[in-house]
């Protein structure tokens, strides 16, 4: 990730978006698998292939599940 953005000459907003998204779900306890596995990817060192693989084989759940409406 460092090298990638000194590399770039352009601003890279999804990182600074994942991470921000990660931390409030973290905060509200909202699960969000996909930035889960973002943020492992972009700050803890997950390969990706481990990410795509822990996504396609997570246990399904209702998405709207404790959502109160």
């Amino acid at each position: 990730l460092t090298q990638a953005l000194a590399e770039m000459t352009m601003v890279a907003e999804g990182v600074v978006t994942c991470r921000a998204a990660y931390q409030l779900a973290n905060d509200r306890g909202i699960t969000m698998p996909i930035v889960n596995e973002m943020y492992q990817i972009l700050f803890a060192g997950k390969a990706a292939c481990d990410s795509i693989k822990d996504l396609m084989t997570r246990q399904t759940r209702a998405e709207m599940e404790g959502i109160v409406v």
